[in-house]
């Protein structure tokens, strides 16, 4: 997925952080998103999104910092760049707003987001999309 044509100038880059010693994303992306209304909110049952009929739902994020084709990274003397590859997704724990965390689910329900995360991980090894 390229988004270059619909948000201009994107980059999207892993940059190698010394003192952390670890791997950082950095992007443009998300400060792309549009502004929603208050109250509203993309994630409820029955937007476009989301539809109805769901107790957990993983759907792909509309900005992501990880693209299976992502642009080249910046060259720069300061720190080590990496291609941002991946994917990225939402996962929607349940479509009930009055809960804060994922651990404010019961025992059933845990399962069910955990099973299909573990899913879609499976699905992606199985295409040979990922390792």
């Amino acid at each position: 997925m390229s988004l270059g044509g619909v948000l201009g100038d994107v980059f999207a880059e892993l940059r190698w952080d010394p003192t952390l010693k670890e791997w950082v994303l950095v992007s443009n992306i998300r400060e792309r998103r549009p502004w929603q209304p208050r109250n509203y909110c993309p994630l409820c049952p029955g937007t476009e999104e989301t539809g109805y009929g769901w107790d957990v739902l993983i759907i792909e994020n509309k900005y992501p910092m990880l693209m299976e084709c992502p642009p080249e990274p910046s060259r720069h003397d300061f720190y080590v760049t990496s291609k941002a590859i991946g994917k990225c997704y939402v996962v929607i724990e349940t479509p009930r707003h009055d809960l804060d965390d994922l651990s404010d689910l019961s025992r059933e329900e845990i399962v069910k987001v955990v099973n299909a995360v573990k899913d879609l991980m499976f699905k992606h090894v199985n295409e040979g999309i990922y390792e």
